[in-house]
């Protein structure tokens, strides 16, 4: 059980880093779908 008035216990809980992580899941999840879009019909430039 984490005791949330200490700030020192927060880094070891590991809900703390759950928004991080889904940041950089969604980083990672937006540039693998730039790496693998087609090439485009109108102007011809790929991913």
């Amino acid at each position: 059980m984490t005791d949330w008035n200490d700030p020192a216990s927060w880094l070891l809980s590991p809900m703390t880093y759950w928004p991080l992580w889904a940041a950089a899941l969604g980083a990672a999840t937006l540039a693998y779908r730039l790496r693998r879009r087609r090439t485009c019909r109108a102007c011809g430039l790929s991913g």
